[in-house]
């Protein structure tokens, strides 16, 4: 899901192939998201924040980043 988000909100950042300063910003937005997550899942009844999970979500955003860099903008038609 983390790979999916961070490559659209890639995408909608910048529609180009985006720099590194898009990735970076968008790296710390998921990573924060990510964060945000864990906590909220504290205070549901039968789940827990995970340290583990966490790390899980950042690396499918940056494997989502990784993606993004990778695709040349002329592949992505989608309108």
């Amino acid at each position: 899901m983390f790979a999916v988000f961070a490559f659209l909100v890639a995408r909608a950042l910048e529609p180009g192939r985006p720099s590194l300063r898009t990735v970076a910003i968008v790296a710390a937005a998921m990573a924060a998201w990510a964060a945000l997550d864990e906590v909220h899942q504290m205070f549901i009844p039968g789940r827990s924040g995970e340290f583990a999970d966490w790390v899980a979500d950042v690396a499918g955003a940056g494997l989502g980043l990784l993606a993004r860099r990778w695709i040349n903008a002329s592949q992505l038609n989608v309108t």
